[in-house]
């Protein structure tokens, strides 16, 4: 597991890892990213991305044919 400190690119706030609603195609769901409680800015990690969202991406896709 990354244990690496975000920091916010707009406000260099420290960014504190929470679950982050994501919508896709309708549907909503949740993954864990990093999240600015000054700005509200979000962030996923490139793991998450690749493993989760675009996993979930192209089942959604998938369904459609």
């Amino acid at each position: 597991m990354d244990e690496t400190q975000w920091y916010c690119a707009k406000c260099n706030e420290k960014m504190t890892k929470k679950k982050i609603p994501t919508i896709f195609m309708g549907k909503i769901g949740f993954e864990e990213g990093y999240f600015c409680p000054r700005c509200k800015t979000r962030f996923f990690s490139e793991d998450v991305v690749q493993r989760s969202i675009a996993a979930k991406e192209v089942d959604a896709e998938g369904k459609l044919q």
